[in-house]
């Protein structure tokens, strides 16, 4: 296990990310990207995607988009990996990151998308619960959820470091 930083201030900025929210408005901005989209995958992912989805294109271990949008994004902006086994640790992870500081926090590129500080949204911590489950578990989810309800600052949380280590991993390909 290794110690984690959680960003109450980050956790508690809100989103609106619902499946009404995507089709109707943002379309799925956080698969689309510039230039090529390049998801990045670890190895066991890479396998297990060309293995069951043979027109992916997938190039050291990142999947290449199609019009700078992510190979498995729907016409109505929706991903059709969602809640299947494939779909990657890094969209799972989403859009949270652990900075070098060790500290939990969001990703800047999602405080410009239509979901962000939407009237209607929710606190991430919220609105991305599954993520943080597959991430922590349900018990130290509570925790976190706890912590912040309690709404006394910052504070630290144990990590798998094995989970840790593929965060990190994708983090490190992310920024080439």
């Amino acid at each position: 296990m290794v110690k984690i930083k959680v960003s109450t201030k980050w956790l508690k900025k809100k989103f609106k990310c619902d499946k009404d929210m995507i089709q109707q408005h943002c379309k799925g901005k956080c698969c689309k990207g510039f230039n090529k989209v390049l998801i990045c995958l670890l190895s066991e992912e890479t396998k297990k995607l060309k293995d069951k989805f043979k027109k992916c294109k997938i190039e050291n271990n990142k999947i290449i988009g199609i019009r700078n949008e992510c190979f498995f994004k729907d016409i109505n902006g929706l991903c059709k990996l969602h809640d299947t086994p494939y779909k990657p640790l890094g969209c799972i992870f989403s859009p949270f990151k652990i900075n070098k500081n060790k500290t939990l926090i969001i990703r800047h590129r999602y405080i410009r998308f239509p979901c962000f500080n939407h009237k209607d949204g929710k606190f991430a911590y919220i609105t991305f619960k599954d993520s943080l489950i597959k991430i922590f578990g349900n018990k130290k989810y509570n925790y976190i959820k706890k912590k912040i309800e309690e709404d006394n600052g910052n504070f630290y949380i144990d990590i798998d470091k094995d989970m840790l280590d593929k965060i990190n991993i994708l983090e490190d390909m992310k920024n080439g």
